[in-house]
């Protein structure tokens, strides 16, 4: 039996087993871009080039993982069962916003770094001011545009689940979840700004936890992506 691409059915016939392909190239060409990094990392030192290393390292297995599962659900057109499909794919498109996010940021951290090597004088805190600005629209960009490709994916993952007759209750809570990242991104950068002052040195090693907690958790989503998928294939 033909499942005919599991195409949503809200108008829009956008199928989650036709687009795989293109994103498995996607997360496959940035894990290769992300390998690239971590070998011109291994020969930097400082504490931003090591936080990145982390943070790149745990990109890396996410974006590794993400392309080999977008890689399976290229190969689920025959699986009469659309909306297992779907939830393989919806944690594939999860994996592979964060992956992509992942890059942002390790970005961000080793433009920071380039800055803080620059001697102190005019011109460098010009340049210091202007990549802060650029790294911060680069991060809101990023994030803006993750927030609303999975929040439109995730509508025709209910329309799917739901037949074309999802609650609009459930509609409604999941358009509202897109509205709850720029507040904790807000929260966060406050908090990293006020550890920055009160701590003991005010270097960034007091603010050292955060970084870590977000590599952890990327690391932690990487893996748990595909016991989630193989436990949906079983």
């Amino acid at each position: 039996m033909n499942n005919s691409g599991c195409a949503s059915g809200n108008g829009t016939g956008w199928s989650i087993i036709t687009s795989a392909a293109a994103n498995s190239q996607l997360a496959g060409v940035l894990a290769a871009v992300i390998f690239s990094g971590i070998v011109i990392l291994f020969a930097r030192r400082g504490l931003r080039s090591s936080q990145a290393l982390g943070l790149f390292a745990a990109t890396f297995v996410v974006l590794g993982f993400d392309s080999y599962l977008f890689g399976t659900v290229t190969g689920l057109t025959t699986d009469r069962f659309c909306a297992r499909v779907w939830s393989e794919g919806m944690t594939a498109a999860g994996m592979l916003g964060a992956g992509g996010f992942a890059v942002m940021t390790g970005i961000s951290w080793l433009m920071a770094e380039h800055v803080d090597s620059t001697a102190d004088s005019s011109l460098a805190n010009r340049d210091h001011k202007a990549l802060a600005l650029l790294s911060r629209f680069m991060i809101l960009g990023v994030a803006a545009g993750v927030m609303l490709l999975l929040l439109m994916t995730s509508r025709d993952y209910l329309d799917v689940m739901y037949d074309g007759r999802a609650p609009s209750g459930l509609l409604r809570v999941t358009s509202a979840s897109a509205l709850v990242v720029p507040p904790v991104a807000i929260l966060l950068t406050a908090g990293r700004r006020y550890l920055r002052r009160v701590g003991p040195d005010g270097s960034a090693s007091t603010i050292a936890w955060p970084f870590i907690v977000a590599t952890f958790g990327l690391l932690s989503y990487g893996i748990t992506g595909p016991v989630a998928a193989a436990w949906m294939m079983a």
